[in-house]
């Protein structure tokens, strides 16, 4: 079977989405070698170096261009080169889609803003919100192609269905996992990374790169609002102001409000790097608003780290009791909850022990997912 892969546009260097790329595309070989691969994948984030089954083939898309030419060489420029790859079936990565592939066509939802109310990105400003209209409305379009759709979790199934009336019968279940590189770091690699060891905090990890949705600003509404209560709480964040024009706005916040010392950006970490982050915080900081899996969630129960997140469907379906939830709009609430984990030795103990048990439960390789959807293509091209 010849099945082209589109994952071109997961090209944030450690970000979720890139995460979920480059480990499906590491297990092809592994579980599927009888199959040929055709994978559309961005330049510049190791795609290149993927080892495929023989007959497989990738082509590089360059994501720094402007959306209009991304979504031109998308529209035209990629049927073609399905179409000329004898494809069977095509296996769109975080939302990606064509209309008239030719064949048989599965995507995976990625993007929460598809099925979440504008209450959770209201703060997005209008260029984000336009082109979360236009991604949406060409879902929308591509939806009489798609013969199958792949969503991280139950919750996020049951709003796909009933978001865009889609048949459940016709929507799978494709978790996330913990990254195969982060689980091979072995305890005795894992050091005490150096912002450790400057100064006595409770220190929160907060692993994201900027976008609205993470609602990163809280953590200067707290801060601001509330620096007696919060004088020996530190969050370590991992935002670059190179991301993009928010995130520079963001960090020159943090300096205007002489808030260094209490939110310290240590920028990109390298999938490597993460266990030393993980192991020696006091807890994981997680106050997004819009999700539709995070694995940060399985990372933190795994490294045995503490959870505090937002009190939504999606941060439960994956925490339940193994975490402390908050308002992810109300300062006070948030302000409380990390006092509340803080000051309380035996609640962070149970909470580690609860995430322990969690994640063995949701425990699976990136290995039986890739082999799963595999199967559910083979089926679906069967059927054809």
């Amino acid at each position: 079977m010849r099945i082209a892969i589109l994952c071109h546009n997961m090209h944030i260097a450690g970000g979720g989405g890139y995460v979920v790329g480059i480990n499906v595309a590491n297990c092809l070989k592994r579980v599927a070698p009888n199959h040929q691969f055709l994978l559309i994948a961005p330049v510049d984030c190791d795609y290149e170096n993927v080892e495929l089954p023989a007959g497989s083939k990738v082509v590089l898309v360059d994501q720094r261009k402007s959306l209009f030419a991304r979504w031109k060489y998308h529209k035209f420029k990629i049927p073609k080169i399905i179409k000329d790859f004898g494809t069977d079936v095509v296996f769109g990565l975080a939302n990606l889609a064509i209309v008239r592939p030719g064949c048989k066509q599965a995507m995976a939802l990625g993007d929460a803003h598809h099925v979440y109310s504008a209450k959770h990105y209201i703060r997005d400003r209008l260029p984000a919100r336009v082109r979360e209209w236009f991604l949406r409305h060409e879902l929308r379009k591509s939806l009489p192609y798609i013969d199958l759709v792949f969503c991280q979790t139950p919750v996020t199934k049951k709003r796909f269905a009933d978001v865009f009336n889609y048949p459940e019968d016709k929507i799978k279940i494709m978790p996330s996992a913990i990254s195969e590189v982060l689980m091979a770091v072995k305890e005795e690699q894992i050091g005490v990374p150096e912002i450790f060891r400057q100064g006595r905090y409770f220190n929160m990890f907060y692993l994201t790169k900027y976008y609205i949705h993470k609602n990163l600003e809280i953590l200067i509404e707290i801060f601001r609002r509330f620096p007696e209560k919060l004088k020996d709480v530190r969050c370590i964040i991992t935002v670059l102001p190179s991301q993009n024009h928010n995130a520079r706005v963001f960090i020159d916040k943090i300096k205007k409000y002489k808030l260094e010392n209490q939110i310290v950006s240590v920028g990109y970490l390298s999938q490597e790097k993460l266990a030393g982050y993980f192991v020696n915080s006091d807890a994981v900081f997680f106050p997004t608003t819009l999700e539709s899996f995070s694995s940060t969630y399985l990372e933190a129960m795994y490294f045995k780290t503490p959870i505090l997140t937002s009190d939504l469907d999606f941060a439960h379906y994956v925490c339940d009791e193994a975490a402390i939830y908050f308002d992810p709009w109300n300062p006070a609430d948030v302000v409380d909850k990390i006092l509340l984990l803080k000051n309380n030795d035996k609640l962070r103990e149970e909470l580690v022990s609860k995430g322990r048990e969690r994640v063995c439960r949701f425990f699976i390789s990136w290995e039986k997912i890739v082999a799963d959807v595999i199967k559910e293509l083979e089926i679906l091209v069967d059927k054809h």
